[in-house]
């Protein structure tokens, strides 16, 4: 059955922006023909969500009458476009359903087939406005990946930016499969699909939150239904893989600084971080002289020109103490409603560790959030996701 044209097309202006075609900022795009086309409305019991946007915009005229810190542009960056920005993206949350979830899985399919095409052919990319310049590290990757034995150092882009932004869509896709009906062989099917492309683009932060998001559906599955013949046969499995190539695993995570557990240690984990170290310990030094107030509400830039890598770390930089507080407060309301939305906004929490996936004012991941918080009524499928 072919979805609503109006679906496609807010499908389509919501994904194309997590491509390397258009940049973030045409989400507004997205925003406007959702409030225009389906005229969603706000929820009265969401009051919190628009104290945290008011919020912002007080933070950010604070920010002029205190510091005297008048923005570059009143365009980007600055708590008077973030807070309507804020506003139009709980809207545009508000007017999403199961079907644009669906193109959007369908978009994230596609992507993850040229994923697999880029690795055949031994390339990171298809495109020239693909390559990324990294700051952080010290190498450079190149589109020709041919012979390359890490895959750390191969990870296909697919269609996005950057390989990171590829890693959180697949995990989306992922959660997609769960949260959506699905048929049982077709889910299957996109299940191995995402979980090889998730492979091959190897980020390792993505890996640990999809490893988390399976043993969490494992955990459910057994205490709904009990111990069966698929627990034992996946478990079964792992203890095979992982028996039988550890050095391999443990080689491949760590980039050939460790080959076994007994040479695993605190120093390889910090020097694996690819420079998130050094921009934590400025943006922490930032928080710890700007707690309450924060960046009055201005995306922080560091010494570097790059964010902080932590979504927890940027909210607290951007917008201080008592506005963090706040929405955090408005999360945990929310998911008290509906505990079940859990399973699938922790992968997201875990991986938002070492990511900016969240609180981006608005972006593909936020969006996903703010529709299981909001719109979205829990499923009783997923309370027993396997079956």
């Amino acid at each position: 059955m072919i979805p609503p044209l109006q679906r496609i097309i807010q499908a389509t202006l919501l994904f194309l922006p997590t491509t390397f075609i258009i940049p973030n900022s045409f989400l507004v795009l997205y925003c406007i023909f959702s409030i225009i086309i389906f005229s969603p409305q706000f929820k009265a019991n969401d009051r919190l969500y628009f104290l945290f946007t008011i919020g912002v915009l007080v933070n950010f005229l604070l920010g002029i009458m205190i510091e005297n810190k008048l923005p570059i542009s009143l365009l980007v960056n600055n708590g008077l476009v973030g807070s309507i920005i804020l506003v139009i993206g709980y809207l545009s949350a508000r007017s999403l359903n199961d079907t644009t979830w669906r193109i959007i899985l369908f978009y994230l399919f596609l992507e993850v087939i040229c994923v697999y095409v880029q690795f055949a052919l031994g390339i990171r990319y298809f495109f020239p406005q693909q390559e990324v310049i990294n700051l952080t590290t010290e190498f450079q990757f190149t589109k020709d990946v041919e012979g390359t034995s890490l895959l750390y150092f191969i990870r296909p882009m697919g269609l996005s930016s950057t390989s990171t932004i590829l890693a959180a869509k697949i995990l989306l896709g992922l959660l997609l499969v769960f949260m959506l009906e699905i048929k049982r062989s077709r889910r299957i099917f996109l299940i191995l699909l995402f979980v090889g492309a998730a492979i091959i683009n190897f980020k390792r932060s993505g890996l640990v939150s999809l490893g988390l998001f399976f043993i969490i559906i494992f955990y459910i599955d057994i205490i709904k239904n009990g111990w069966m013949n698929r627990h034992s046969f996946f478990t079964l499995f792992c203890i095979l893989i992982f028996g039988s190539y550890t050095s391999y695993i443990i080689s491949q995570l760590t980039r050939e600084s460790a080959f076994s557990l007994n040479q695993l240690s605190l120093d390889i984990f910090t020097t694996q971080l690819s420079g998130r170290i050094s921009l934590w310990e400025e943006t922490i030094y930032f928080i710890r002289n700007n707690f309450f107030f924060g960046n009055f509400s201005e995306r922080l830039i560091l010494s570097t020109g790059q964010y902080s890598h932590n979504s927890y770390l940027s909210l607290l930089s951007n917008h201080g103490f008592f506005l963090s507080i706040l929405l955090i407060t408005f999360f945990i309301r929310r998911i008290q409603e509906k505990r079940i939305i859990l399973v699938f906004l922790f992968p997201i929490f875990v991986d938002a560790i070492f990511q900016e996936d969240l609180f981006w004012y608005i972006s593909l991941i936020d969006q996903f959030v703010l529709y299981l918080l909001v719109t979205r009524r829990k499923s009783k499928h997923w309370e027993n996701p396997l079956n």
